[in-house]
């Protein structure tokens, strides 16, 4: 019995299998196709191999498929971003896969000009593309510093990352001309936009077209090369939210090591009070007779050994020290003890989805920082809507939205004179900072250690009341400025579908800026040379509209074996800005800052600034076999700015792709390519050069005056003009495990703006003329490999690097100087910063300082003089090198290891100069470290000579012999400051800017509570501790290119970033 059972189980089976497979070979497989993360993959092809029969997946990733052969039936799966997958039917009907990221398909699609997507080896010039998940190795507050490092030929020129509203400026290929600061052009889905208006976590990619031949389409905004960004967009399925939580604690990095030694003065005496009841208040009596501190604004005073001295807090009567000594000793945290520890919270959330018809995403983004500098603070919201619709066969809407609201408060200029001068440069080092931050009396008035004249007299009205600086937090507290900035990115557009291959769309685009300013001085600061008793108060409203009207018309198709990609364009821009100042001259009620309260008339100013394009564009790509591609492109714009007779101005290219992995055909190479193009550019001249302009001045009594500008109108003005080829080259081998991508570009500028002087007998001061030729070459290398990739491990690494070189190949001759000069800065200071120098046959931007020490052939000083009374040799006007890097580059390195992330970013620079007066007036006020020492006998060098101190100088005389002699410290540094080169530095560094060390959790452990995905990590940007240079000032956080007057600190940052998904 048991055995027949058996054998009827047996038979029973087999029949069922065989109905199960003559039920599959007649038709019908069905299956869900989800991604890695376990998402639903919809509208991924499915093919019947062999038969060119398919179908694809629904919107929640399913399919089913009747086959055409079922025996023997393999399934194709395979679309855009995913690896293609092949999978024998077999004796299956049901069919699920997971398929992953294709990242070498990912990698060769870029974003070109106009948005437009292409492969990459079909193109003849460079694209640089940067993937969210690479862009933000840290999370960051602003997209433009996150390529620094990334992308060869990308110099990303900022300020500290505690400055709130500063500019930074994306240098592509080096200077594009002989004023090259404007940097690249935004665009950001189709419209301008200012990079600081952009969430980085609404980021899903970033295409550089660096030169003329790639940004050749968008015209004169394009001369300095071209940013596309493109926002992340929803996709068919479910609904999708994300959200990306950080939390960073930030720490001030100084220009330079602080001593602690010596405290403030500028001898090694203590003053001694001696009390005055016609000038003294009668309670400073119980002073009288006791060791005092000296008041001077320099670090050369008495040995910092505990002794109990009066100090400035021993003069007011709020203080807890009033009438009383303290040690004179360090402060525990010094200068650094000022700064606060900024904490800087980023949050992001968004809602995406959609249907067959109708796809969207919605990103909110809100921003809150304290910063660094006692009472800053920046709050910033952002919104990014993005969304396509069919709206009917053939008619598809897109809509984009980007907006931006920002709110600074405490935005500081950095200058000489400023918080920055009296922290590093003019300070006493013993100073405590919790004491100071008590900063006014309770009437309201200004507390100083720095007493001047009459500070000590109760009847002058300088009583109590500083002589050159005041307490750096009553500047930082009531000495600041206000900013409420909104941008606005627009674009709506219709897409109609003439054929499969013929498209043609319209697009209505905005970029719309809004700028209220508010800055205020309080009564009773120093300011500009002198104590100013009245208030101050400014306010300012700046708005930028930019409308933009065009029209594209797409045509593709394929013709045996040759392909065509055509493109035709017009556009229309409309440039407004209007501007509004007004100001204060005192107050009628005190503490009431507005400029209705002022006491006398405020001063207003009033002006416009208009501007139009016209523009007419287009191109055409043949190919042949996939293996050669040829590209025409071009585009002529009409400007308002330019003479009515000659304000065309058209823009030539023309590149070409030779594919020579198609030919080949090698299993060990993936890609590879090699490249060519030329373009021309055209920027065109600033408005308001052609005539003349009039302005309004103040009122004669009750008759109103105007003015004219002080530039004299040159009618002749055109164009100028870049011509630029470029040759390289790109190859992909082992299975994409390794890739290199070569480019030589060559650039010459021609008929540059230069601003000519004119004789103040002519009525005006300058000139705006035609002339000069300019050249730059360089490399771009970009390395990339995948030394590890298995299922457990995966580690990617990109290696850049651009050596580029300028020359100025030909200026204007001015008749007196021979040479045209070009001041970089405006300083009170006349001679304390370098010049840069055009000068032909020299690289662009050499700096020269007004003075130095001459040396000689071994670098030493030469002296002139006698028997130890010596004097160094000034020569004038001295070259010290270039302000451009001869070479930039990053290393950036992506670890994987089970979900364990380990993500680094370095960015380096060789070459350059950087000028640092706080270096320079560190060393003179007595602050910086490397004014205090032991000499070779064994004594403090701010001792006398004569004591066994002082400072051992050698160096050379006239003939050539050797020398040495002592100097007291403080005249040594009073000398060394007539020696400018001192305090110029090689600008090289390397530096590791950003570390993400993270785990995302596994699917197994998040799916039971429906999340997509989850991630934490610690994260850190430019640690100080990873930055080598020469000196501490890291050139990547200075406003300016080549100096710092008193710049505002380096920031590092230290935090955590959450990111989940449903």
């Amino acid at each position: 019995m048991k055995q027949k059972l058996q054998l009827f189980i047996l038979l029973f089976a087999g029949l069922f299998a065989t109905l199960q497979g003559s039920a599959q070979n007649n038709g019908i497989v069905k299956g869900k196709v989800v991604s890695e993360d376990g998402e639903p993959v919809p509208g991924l092809s499915v093919i019947e191999k062999g038969t060119g029969y398919g179908t694809a997946t629904n919107i929640d990733g399913t399919y089913e498929i009747k086959l055409r052969n079922p025996e023997g039936a393999t399934l194709q799966f395979f679309g855009i971003g995913y690896a293609k997958q092949e999978v024998e039917v077999g004796n299956r009907s049901v069919i699920d896969i997971t398929v992953s990221d294709d990242v070498t398909e990912l990698e060769s699609v870029v974003v070109t000009a106009l948005g437009q997507e292409a492969n990459k080896a079909h193109l003849g010039y460079t694209v640089a593309a940067v993937k969210s998940e690479q862009l933000q190795v840290a999370p960051s507050t602003n997209v433009a510093m996150s390529l620094s490092g990334k992308i060869p030929g990308v110099q990303v020129l900022g300020a500290s990352a505690g400055k709130f509203d500063a500019n930074v400026v994306v240098r592509l290929r080096g200077a594009t001309g002989l004023n090259s600061d404007e940097g690249a052009l935004w665009i950001l889905d189709g419209v301008r936009v200012n990079p600081r208006a952009v969430n980085p976590d609404d980021v899903e990619s970033v295409s550089v077209l660096k030169g003329a031949a790639a940004s050749v389409l968008y015209g004169e905004e394009a001369a300095n090369g071209v940013i596309i960004v493109t926002s992340k967009g929803g996709e068919k399925g479910r609904i999708r939210v994300d959200v990306s939580s950080t939390m960073t604690l930030n720490k001030a990095v100084l220009p330079f090591k602080m001593q602690d030694k010596f405290g403030g003065g500028w001898n090694l005496d203590f003053n001694t009070f001696e009390y005055d009841e016609s000038k003294h208040p009668e309670a400073w009596k119980a002073m009288d007779g006791k060791p005092m501190a000296q008041w001077g604004d320099g670090s050369w005073g008495p040995e910092l050994n505990g002794q109990e001295v009066l100090q400035w807090d021993s003069f007011y009567e709020d203080e807890g020290n009033y009438l009383q000594t303290r040690p004179w000793k360090a402060s525990d945290e010094g200068i650094p003890g000022f700064f606060d520890t900024g904490i800087t919270s980023i949050n992001s959330v968004s809602v995406s989805g959609g249907s067959d018809d109708v796809q969207f995403r919605m990103g909110y983004g809100y921003l809150d920082e304290n910063g660094i500098m006692p009472g800053t603070e920046k709050q910033r919201h952002t919104v990014n809507f993005r969304t396509t619709a069919n709206l009917a066969d053939r008619l598809t809407a897109t809509a984009m939205v980007n907006y931006a609201s920002e709110y600074f408060k405490g935005n500081f200029e950095e200058r000489y004179g400023l918080v920055g001068s009296s922290l590093y440069q003019w300070n006493q080092v013993q100073l405590d900072y919790d004491r100071l931050s008590n900063y006014k009396t309770p009437e309201g008035m200004p507390k100083t250690w720095n007493f001047g004249n009459g500070a000590f007299d109760k009847n002058s009205p300088n009583f109590l009341l500083p002589e050159f600086w005041n307490s750096p937090f009553w500047d930082a507290m009531e000495n600041y400025r206000e900013d409420h900035v909104q941008r606005l990115s627009g674009n709506i557009g219709l897409t109609y579908s003439i054929t499969d291959n013929w498209d043609i769309s319209v697009n209505a685009s905005t970029y719309v800026y809004e700028r209220d300013r508010s800055w205020r001085v309080k009564d009773n600061t120093y300011r500009n040379g002198k104590m100013d008793f009245a208030p101050w108060y400014s306010k300012q409203k700046r708005s930028d509209k930019n409308t933009f009207l065009s029209f594209l018309s797409t045509y593709n198709d394929k013709f045996g074996d040759f392909s065509i990609d055509a493109k035709v364009g017009g556009e229309r821009r409309d440039y407004r800005r209007s501007t509004l100042e007004a100001s204060t001259s005192g107050f009628l009620a005190p503490g009431f800052y507005n400029v209705r309260n002022s006491a006398e008339k405020p001063e207003l100013d009033e002006y416009y600034r208009n501007r139009g394009v016209r523009s007419l564009y287009g191109s055409a790509r043949v190919g042949f076999k996939e293996m050669l591609f040829v590209e025409f492109t071009g585009r002529n714009d009409w400007s308002s700015t330019l003479p009515e007779d000659r304000n065309s101005a058209f823009y030539p290219g023309v590149n070409g792709s030779f594919v020579f992995s198609e030919l080949l055909k090698s299993s060990w190479i993936t890609s590879g390519n090699l490249k060519a193009a030329w373009a021309q550019v055209k920027k065109a001249i600033p408005p308001y050069q052609l005539s003349q302009t009039y302005g309004v001045g103040a009122t004669w009594g009750s008759t109103p005056t105007m003015f004219i500008s002080g530039d004299l109108p040159n009618n002749t003005l055109e164009a100028q003009e870049i011509v630029e080829y470029e040759l390289g080259g790109q190859l992909a081998v082992l299975n994409d495990r390794l890739g290199v991508d070569i480019t030589y570009f060559n650039r010459t500028s021609t008929n540059e703006f230069l601003p000519l002087d004119v004789p103040g007998t002519s009525g005006f001061s300058s000139l705006l003329i035609n002339a000069g030729e300019f050249r730059s070459w360089g490399w771009e290398v970009a390395l990339r490999g995948s030394p590890i990739r298995t299922d457990d491990f995966k580690w990617d690494i990109n290696v850049s690097f651009a050596p580029i070189k300028t020359e100025v190949v030909s200026l204007f001759t001015d008749p007196i100087s021979g040479r045209v000069v070009e001041r970089a800065n405006n300083d009170a200071f006349e001679g304390d910063f370098p010049y840069v120098y055009n000068d032909v046959g020299k690289p662009w931007g050499t700096l020269v300082v007004s003075q130095g020490y001459k040396r000689d052939e071994s670098g030493r000083v030469v002296y002139s003089g006698s028997d130890g009374n010596y004097s160094p040799i000034i020569e004038k006007d001295v070259e010290v090198g270039e302000m451009l890097p001869d070479a930039t580059g990053g290393i950036s390195s992506f670890m994987n290891y089970k979900g364990i992330t380990l993500n680094l970013a370095f960015d380096y620079q060789i070459g350059g100069q950087i000028y640092s007066l706080s270096n320079r007036y560190g060393i003179y006020g007595g602050t910086h470290e490397e004014t205090v020492f032991k000499n070779r006998n064994g004594v403090w060098n701010r001792y006398p000579v004569a004591e066994g101190g002082g400072q051992l100088i050698k160096g050379v005389n006239e003939d050539g012999t050797p020398i040495e002699f002592w100097m007291e410290a403080l005249d040594y540094a009073t000398m060394i400051q007539a020696d400018r080169t001192e305090f110029v530095y090689d600008a090289s560094f390397f530096k590791l800017r950003e570390l993400s060390l993270g785990y995302n959790f596994p699917q197994k452990w998040i799916k039971p509570i429906s999340m997509r995905h989850l991630s934490l990590s610690f994260v850190v940007t430019n640690p100080s501790w990873f930055f080598f240079a020469e000196s501490e000032i890291d050139p990547t956080q200075q406003q300016e290119n080549f100096f710092e007057s008193g710049a505002f600190p380096s920031q590092e940052s230290y935090g955590f970033n959450l990111k989940f998904g449903f």
